[in-house]
C-alpha cells in the first residue's frame, strides 16, 4: 500500500513543488532579514524580471514540446526536442542582444533592472540543460527525477543564503551565486541524461514551423499570464518605490503555498490532457478536466480557511515584524486562491486541445483588468491592499472566460465539475476505509 502511494505521480509532483517551494521560502526568509528593505526590493525586482522573461522564453518552446511529445513516436520526439533547442537558442541570442543594448544605453537607473540586464543572458544559456531535463521528464511523467534535480537546485541557493548570514555579500555577488547554482544544476542534468541537446541536429523545418505556429499565440498568452504576476511589482515600483515592492513581495511569496498543490496537479494533468487530445479522445479529456477542477476547488476551500487563521504567523515567519502590514494583503490573496484552480486548469486545457489563441484572448482580458485596476488604485489610493483586490478581480474574469470557451469546445459543465469532484473525494475516502478493513 505504501509503495503504491509513494509511486503516485500526483504525490511525486506535489513533493517536488512543496519541497522546492519550501526551500525557496526559507531562502526568502533569510534574505528578507539580512537585506535592507531597499536592497530586498531590488532583489525582488531582479527576480520578477528574470521570471517574467524566462517564462516568455520557455512559453515559446516548453508547452509545444510537452503537448506534441505526449504519446508520439521516438523519431518525432527527437525532432521536436532538437527543433525546440534550436528555437530556444535563437530566442536567447535575440534576448541577450536586447539586454546588453539596453544596459549600455543606460536607460534604466534602478539597480534591480541593471543587474537583470547584465546577468540574464548568462543565466539563460547556462540554465538551459536544467530546464530541458525537467520538461523531457515531465512528458514521461517521471517526477521522481524532476524532484531530485529541482530540490538540488533549490537547496543549493538556500545554502548560498545561509552562508550570507556569516559572510557579507552584496546584490551582485548574490546574483552571481544564483547563476552558479543553476549552472551546477545544468551540469548535473547533462551527466544524468535526457536533456536532449544531442538532438539539435535533428531539427527540421516542418517541426520548427509546427512549434512556432503553436507558440505564436501561446507565447503571447504566456506573456500576458506572466505580466499578470509581474505587473503588480512593476507598477508598485514605478509609483511607490522599492520599499513598497519589499512589503508586497512577502504575501506574494506566500502565494507559493497556495500555488504548490495546483502546480503539482497541472504538471501531471497537462501531458495527460494533451495525450487525450492527440488521440482524439474528447470524452476522457472532458471527464478528466472536470474531475481535476472539481476536486481541487473543493479541497482549496478548507485549505484557504486554514491559511487564513495562520496568516499573521506566516507573515511574521517570512518577513519579521517590519512586514506586519502585509498580513491583510495575504488574507486578500486567499480569496484569489479559491478561484485559481478553475482559472489555471481551463487555461492549460485550451493549450492542450490546440487552442492557444483562445487562451491568449483569455489572458489579454485578465491582463487588461489587472493593469488598468493596478494603475487606478495605486495612482488614486496608493493602496497595496486594493492591488491585491484587483488580483482577485482578474482571476475571476479568467475563470468566467475560460469556462465560456470550454463550454463551447467540449461542453464543460459546472454541474459535472462539482459532481465529479465530490464523488472522486468521497470514493477516495470510501476506498481508504475499505482498505483498512481488509488489511
Amino acid at each position: 500500500m505504501f509503495k503504491k502511494i509513494i509511486s503516485s505521480k500526483h504525490l511525486q509532483s506535489f513533493i517536488e513543488q512543496a519541497g522546492t517551494s519550501g526551500f525557496a521560502v526559507l531562502s526568502f526568509i533569510i534574505l528578507a532579514r539580512i537585506l535592507s528593505k531597499e536592497d530586498f526590493g531590488q532583489w525582488a525586482l531582479y527576480l520578477t524580471l528574470l521570471t517574467f522573461v524566462d517564462m516568455i522564453k520557455s512559453g515559446i518552446v516548453k508547452t509545444a514540446l510537452i503537448k506534441y511529445s505526449s504519446g508520439c513516436d521516438q523519431k518525432e520526439k527527437k525532432e521536436l526536442i532538437g527543433s525546440s533547442w534550436f528555437l530556444n537558442l535563437s530566442t536567447v541570442l535575440i534576448i541577450s542582444v536586447c539586454c546588453y543594448a539596453i544596459y549600455y544605453l543606460n536607460i534604466f537607473k534602478l539597480g534591480g533592472v541593471l543587474l537583470f540586464l547584465l546577468f540574464y543572458p548568462l543565466y539563460a544559456i547556462l540554465s538551459m540543460p536544467f530546464f530541458y531535463f525537467l520538461w523531457n521528464h515531465q512528458v514521461l511523467l517521471e517526477f521522481k527525477k524532476i524532484t531530485i534535480l529541482r530540490m538540488f537546485n533549490a537547496l543549493g541557493f538556500l545554502l548560498v543564503c545561509v552562508s550570507s548570514i556569516f559572510i557579507t555579500i552584496n546584490l551582485q555577488q548574490l546574483i552571481t551565486m544564483h547563476v552558479v547554482v543553476f549552472t551546477t544544476s545544468s551540469v548535473l542534468a547533462i551527466f544524468w541524461g535526457n536533456t536532449g541537446y544531442s538532438h539539435l541536429f535533428k531539427t527540421t523545418k516542418s517541426t520548427l514551423k509546427k512549434i512556432i505556429t503553436f507558440a505564436k499565440y501561446h507565447m503571447l498568452a504566456f506573456l500576458g499570464s506572466n505580466l499578470l504576476k509581474s505587473s503588480d511589482v512593476f507598477i508598485i515600483g514605478a509609483f511607490l518605490g522599492p520599499v513598497a515592492i519589499a512589503i508586497y513581495s512577502v504575501p506574494l511569496r506566500l502565494v507559493e503555498l497556495i500555488e504548490a498543490p495546483l502546480k503539482s496537479a497541472i504538471s501531471v494533468a497537462f501531458p495527460v490532457l494533451s495525450a487525450y487530445d492527440n488521440n482524439k479522445n474528447k470524452r476522457a479529456l472532458k471527464h478528466t478536466l472536470e474531475k481535476y477542477i472539481g476536486v481541487l476547488t473543493l479541497l482549496y476551500i478548507p485549505f484557504m480557511a486554514f491559511l487564513y487563521f495562520l496568516s499573521k504567523p506566516l507573515v511574521l515567519l517570512i518577513g519579521g515584524e517590519k512586514y506586519i502590514d502585509a498580513v491583510f494583503i495575504f488574507q486578500l490573496f486567499l480569496i484569489y486562491g479559491l478561484f485559481l484552480p478553475f482559472d489555471r486548469l481551463t487555461g492549460i486545457t485550451l493549450d492542450a486541445i490546440g487552442l492557444p489563441k483562445l487562451n491568449f484572448y483569455k489572458v489579454v482580458i485578465m491582463a487588461a483588468v489587472n493593469i488598468a485596476g493596478d494603475i487606478i488604485v495605486i495612482y488614486y489610493f496608493k493602496s497595496l491592499e486594493l492591488v491585491a483586490l484587483v488580483t482577485v478581480a482578474n482571476v475571476l474574469s479568467g475563470m468566467i472566460i475560460g469556462y465560456l470557451f470550454l463550454k463551447r469546445e467540449i461542453n464543460l459543465s459546472l454541474k459535472s465539475i462539482f459532481k465529479n469532484g465530490f464523488n472522486t473525494i468521497v470514493n477516495y475516502f470510501k476506498k481508504k476505509e475499505l482498505n483498512k478493513q481488509f488489511n
